[in-house]
């Protein structure tokens, strides 16, 4: 009777041990640097914030790691990066500020990938009206359009490339047209009634979900919308970052927002 106390007071203090050196290893890889948490800054071309968020959440929901969300134009970001701002990702609203980027400060990107084309879209707040090259091409129809301006905004370049091949000139249309520093803020310039119309993201209208008529615009009136991401920042919460962002959740978000993909075989 004895020996079998002794024995199962032998296999306690056993299980005690062993509980404990669970703890230890259990502490041990909580506080590892390699599971250290992160901040990860991403400069976000302003189109592809709304998008960017949902994509974030799910990021956010596996990782340890945190992203802080900078919106703003393409154009800006660039000029920043150049001036030391502390970006670990760029998310660009097209492809040629990244390659500038590469060519103006090289050591500063580490890898770069297309992540999205963006897709142009006329808007109105008015339901049932018929939008299309018709309808920009009457000055009756509308008094003021807002587009991203052009010098900083690759949508608003798209959009006077499209509006040239509908025959519309900057001059022609320089009385109707608003610029807003970015699509997102030409989009709110249409959807507070500053503007009766907006060449926006197709990717706002959805994430916005907003009423009203759109077209979007068939991709043969300008140049593709090549939105492309550079990492600027060898940390492994900055990697971890760019390396989801062609996970298949990104990507079934990313094309559920308005967005196409690059073809197979491209960037």
């Amino acid at each position: 009777m004895i020996r079998k106390v002794q024995d199962h007071q032998a296999k306690i203090g056993n299980k005690r041990r062993v509980d404990r050196h669970g703890l230890i290893l259990l502490l041990c890889l909580l506080v590892s640097p390699s599971a250290s948490a992160d901040t990860v800054n991403v400069a976000v071309a302003a189109n592809f914030v709304p998008t960017m968020r949902l994509i974030e959440a799910e990021f956010e929901a596996i990782s340890v790691h945190r992203i802080n969300l900078i919106s703003g134009s393409s154009g800006k970001h660039f000029a920043q990066i150049l001036n030391g701002a502390p970006y670990h990702l760029l998310l660009s609203a097209d492809q040629e500020r990244v390659e500038l980027l590469k060519l103006q400060s090289p050591e500063s990107v580490i890898s770069s990938k297309t992540y999205a084309i963006g897709r142009l879209a006329l808007w109105s707040r008015q339901s049932e009206i018929s939008l299309g090259p018709d309808h920009l091409q009457r000055a009756d129809n509308y008094n003021r359009l807002a587009i991203a301006n052009p010098n900083l905004a690759p949508y608003g370049r798209a959009a006077m490339e499209a509006l040239g091949s509908m025959g519309l000139s900057r001059q022609a249309l320089s009385e109707k047209l608003v610029f807003g520093e970015n699509v997102g803020q030409a989009f709110q310039y249409a959807y507070s009634g500053n503007a009766d119309l907006g060449l926006v993201a197709h990717s706002q209208l959805i994430s916005s979900n907003v009423s009203g008529s759109y077209w979007i615009l068939p991709e043969s009136l300008h140049s593709p919308i090549q939105q492309d991401v550079a990492l600027l920042d060898s940390s492994e919460a900055s990697r971890s970052l760019y390396q989801y962002l062609s996970s298949e959740t990104a990507i079934q978000i990313i094309l559920q927002n308005g967005y196409e993909l690059a073809e197979p075989g491209g960037r």
